[in-house]
């Protein structure tokens, strides 16, 4: 996971351990991820991301882990 921008076009990126999902949220395991030239911008700095932390890969595939509040039908 991408957690700081500490200098121009550099991120910093270290491994978190995940929580359990909030409402509304899924923690899901991806298996298989596309990625594109966005995600090129958001590692490189030349695109700011919505957030931090954040992740790279907006087209994911896997196995619903958890299920927060509100998403039971979600599986």
């Amino acid at each position: 996971m991408f957690t700081a921008t500490v200098a121009q076009r550099c991120r910093v990126y270290e491994d978190v351990d995940a929580r359990q999902p909030g409402p509304g949220e899924v923690r899901v395991r991806n298996r298989a991820i596309g990625l594109n030239f966005v995600d090129i911008y958001l590692r490189t700095g030349a695109s700011e991301p919505p957030r931090m932390p954040f992740t790279l890969g907006k087209e994911g595939s896997g196995e619903v882990l958890a299920l927060g509040r509100g998403r039971h039908w979600f599986r």
